[in-house]
């Protein structure tokens, strides 16, 4: 896919070799998650990372164009429900006391069932600005677009605390001195955020509902920080504009207006 995105006059082909590989990793893939061996776990959650990047992908300037390779990449809401869809899916078979979890709870890839948190982050202060953001969201927001669906507030509240805790960790990582944002931008930082929303906020989401998807627009201004990836390349451009298309006109005021590049707001010491 990579190739693909980098060599448009022979995209058909890389896009078949893509494709028949594929093919033939994910049944034996399959077969490995349901018969998981504490041996075999590196092998495993390394396919499991790669089809979450091809998900990814996907959103991103770098997904195959479909005719006329002149023209652009244009994601729909369906693209970005589809990264859900293989994240969740993938961290439902590490759920609490499933026979995949016990065999790997204590090897070197529990951090992937489990995901992580860093303890001195927790305490680290927010910018004034991105505190605000996320209060109104959390209040404002919510009672607007979800008046009198109190389980529905809930759940979009829930998953706008656990993005809030994502991005103290990245402001607390991003502030450490010597830090390369080039190279040192954890992926999983990110996608954890999406393994840990709960069921009834994908329902929600799977609805197209308003509230939803301003979250996961939040959510995908922070991916700005990946755009120098192939993978995520302009995924927050692509996301933001396919969510701005099926968002009623008098709620667009909701919805995250940065620019990705923009890094002081995604730190909040810019507009937000």
């Amino acid at each position: 896919m990579h190739l693909a995105s980098l060599r448009p006059l022979k995209q058909e082909y890389y896009k078949q070799i893509y494709q028949q590989h594929l093919n033939k990793a994910i049944p034996d893939y399959r077969w490995a998650i349901q018969n998981l061996k504490l041996e075999e776990s590196g092998q495993v959650f390394a396919m499991a990372t790669l089809i979450i990047i091809f998900a990814l992908a996907t959103v991103s300037d770098s997904a195959p164009r479909q005719g006329d390779t002149s023209e652009g990449i244009e994601s729909s809401v369906a693209d970005i429900i589809s990264i859900f869809t293989t994240v969740k899916g993938i961290t439902t078979m590490m759920a609490d006391d499933t026979p995949i979890r016990r065999g790997v709870i204590n090897s070197p890839y529990a951090v992937c069932t489990t995901g992580y948190e860093i303890p001195e982050a927790q305490t680290a202060e927010m910018p004034i600005a991105v505190q605000l953001r996320y209060q109104n969201l959390s209040t404002t927001c919510l009672y607007t677009l979800l008046s009198g669906k109190e389980s529905e507030i809930e759940a979009c509240r829930n998953a706008l605390d656990l993005l809030y805790r994502t991005h103290q960790e990245l402001i607390f990582i991003l502030s450490r001195k010597g830090y390369d944002l080039s190279v040192d931008v954890d992926p999983s930082y990110l996608v954890r955020w999406i393994a840990r929303v709960s069921a009834e906020f994908m329902t929600i989401l799977r609805q197209n509902n308003t509230a939803a998807l301003i979250i996961v627009a939040e959510f995908f201004t922070l991916m700005a920080l990946l755009d120098s990836t192939w993978f995520a390349k302009n995924i927050s451009v692509n996301a933001l504009n396919a969510i701005r298309k099926i968002i009623k006109p008098p709620d667009l005021c909701w919805l995250r207006t940065v620019v990705p590049e923009d890094r002081e707001a995604i730190l909040g010491r810019g507009k937000v």
